[in-house]
This record gives structure tokens, sequence and C-alpha cells, in this order.
């Protein structure tokens, strides 16, 4: 049995970017477009607050719908993480938010999903123009945007839980992607100064090597 659920519409602070896939869909599997968003611990407490009371209204309706029915929660998309990203360690509060293509629904007929809109500082209140996206389908680590979500509950065999759909996504800080790391800490060096030499490895002598 598949339970309607109340609809949130979203607008998180101005958060981290990570694998933002909002230009061209991922289609490593089904084809969606997505992003992840870290939002800032200081500026978090809003957003994490109207997640967690919007999932606890969404189970109180299921149980109030099948009072003895057992139901099985899959993980939730946002939460508190700790998060590796172009050699820094972030502590966040993270929301990932992803989207289908499209599909076939029950009666075998295809259907689509309106892709997310996409703003930036330069273009202001306007949409990105399509001859102006392709800069924006990869993004580096250090990106800062804000994105427009819509969240819905869903039941059903595969168990119950949330979906949030990135609407539109606004960059307000934009970083280019490279494949490489951008500074010493991506490649692993300790960039803390110290005063201290570094010591000479002894020589192995004969007895290194008995056993």
């Amino acid at each position: 049995m598949t339970i309607k659920s109340e609809v949130l519409n979203l607008t998180t602070p101005p958060s981290r970017l990570m694998y933002s896939w909002m230009v061209n869909a991922d289609t490593k599997y089904e084809p969606k477009w997505k992003v992840t968003l870290l939002v800032p611990q200081d500026q978090s407490e809003d957003i994490a607050s109207q997640l967690t009371e919007y999932w606890e209204r969404f189970k109180a309706v299921l149980k109030q719908e099948s009072p003895d029915k057992k139901f099985k929660a899959n993980e939730l998309p946002f939460g508190y993480e700790t998060i590796q990203d172009g050699g820094e360690e972030i502590a966040a509060f993270v929301i990932k938010a992803s989207m289908k293509v499209g599909g076939i629904n029950k009666k075998g007929e295809p259907w689509k999903n309106n892709p997310p809109v996409l703003f930036d500082e330069e273009h202001g209140s306007q949409p990105v123009p399509e001859s102006a996206k392709a800069k924006y389908d990869k993004i580096g680590p250090g990106s800062i945007g804000q994105a427009s979500i819509r969240c819905q509950g869903y039941s059903g065999e595969y168990g119950v839980g949330i979906k949030l759909q990135p609407q539109a996504l606004m960059i307000r800080k934009f970083v280019e992607y490279s494949s490489q790391p951008q500074d010493a800490a991506g490649y692993g060096f300790d960039t803390q100064s110290t005063s201290e030499t570094p010591k000479a490895s002894k020589a192995p002598v004969s007895s290194d090597y008995d056993f």
C-alpha cells in the first residue's frame, strides 16, 4: 500500500557542494540529477529541525494508516557527518538530493521530470542559459551554493523513507573541477611547519635481516 505524504519545499543555507550532477545527469546506474550539500553546523539548526520533524510526521501518518504493520525504514538522505572533501575534513549537516530523469509507470507509459533550474551570481534572477551551463557540469571542492529541494515521504515493498529532489541550484561561488589535488594536503603531505630536523634513517646491518 502506497501512502500519500505531504510535500515540503525547502531552501538550504549557503553550503559546500559535492558530487554535483545538475547539468548532465549521473548515468552510472539509473539516470539521476543529484547534488550533495554540506551545510555548516552553525547554520544547520533550522533545516535539520525541519527535515527531522517532517520525518517524524510522516512516520506518524504511516502508523495511523497501518497501526499493526512493521515498517522498514531506509537510510535517510540527511544527517550530521564528518566528510573528506578536497583534502579537508568537514563536520557538517549533509543533505543528499537526487531526482530521477524519468522512467516507466505501472501502465507501461514513459514519464520524465523537468531538469533542475540552474542559477549563478553572474545571471542574477535569470536562469543560466544553456550556452553557459557547460562549465558547471563538474564542480570542484570549495564551491558554494544553495538548493531548492522538494521533500516527500515514500512507502512501498522496499521500505519507507524520504526523497529529497533538487528543483534548483544557485551557485554562489564556483571552483573549477580538477582531477588532481589542489594543495599539498591532497597529496598526503603534512603542511604543519616543524623546527625539528628529520632524523636520518639508520643504515641496515646484517643483523636487521636475521629471522
